[in-house]
């Protein structure tokens, strides 16, 4: 009778953990196993139970329950496995090593953009260096174009000046002027008449 009582009462027993009721699996918060290097998750409430497997650092679980007496948390693992282990290695917040490895992903992020943004400075700076060897260029050929400009107009200035200087220029200038003139006065000038005609 002793025998019966205390099978049917391990039977219970075995079955209230391998089958947990839907309310702790409707209260299921997300949680993170902290930064220890593994933990052994147990079958029951305590390390006096079994273990049937292990939770590595900053794996992501479900907490289902929790036992006031000895402290450990109620846990689904690996799917839809569920077992014990020590409260102090669950933690609502990823571990250090989740953590680290988002900074290095944020990291690494940055670092390819800020090396898009280099990149894009390194060619405006070659489209800038390239305008400004243009603007040098056109810079120096006006200043060469302006330069031949004032040599003509010296030129011309002087080949203008040298023309009046020549003596036979400037006698032809002064004979032709005084024929213009010569030939002009008499036009402009009335003719007088002549009273004292004889008859």
């Amino acid at each position: 009778m002793f025998r019966t009582i205390t099978s049917c009462f391990a039977f219970l027993l075995s079955v209230a953990f391998f089958f947990p009721s839907h309310s702790a699996a409707e209260t299921a918060e997300p949680a993170f196993i902290s930064d220890a290097l593994f933990v052994y998750v147990h079958s029951g409430p305590s390390n006096q139970f079994r273990i049937i497997g292990t939770v590595n650092a900053g794996d992501a679980v479900q907490r289902l329950d929790r036992d006031s007496d000895t402290g450990y948390v109620q846990i689904q693992f690996d799917g839809n496995r569920r077992g014990w282990l020590p409260g102090q290695y669950v933690s609502d917040q990823p571990g250090l090593a989740v953590q680290m490895q988002q900074l290095n992903e944020q990291l690494a992020n940055q670092q390819t953009e800020l090396n898009q943004l280099q990149q894009q400075n390194e060619q405006l700076s070659n489209e800038l260096a390239s305008r400004t060897d243009d603007y040098s260029r056109v810079r120096e050929q006006l200043q060469v174009a302006n330069n031949a400009y004032e040599q003509l107009k010296r030129q011309v200035d002087a080949s203008q000046n040298s023309v009046w200087q020549n003596p036979k220029v400037l006698g032809a200038a002064i004979l032709g002027f005084g024929l213009l003139l010569g030939l002009l006065l008499p036009l402009l000038i009335p003719k007088r008449k002549q009273s004292d005609r004889w008859m």
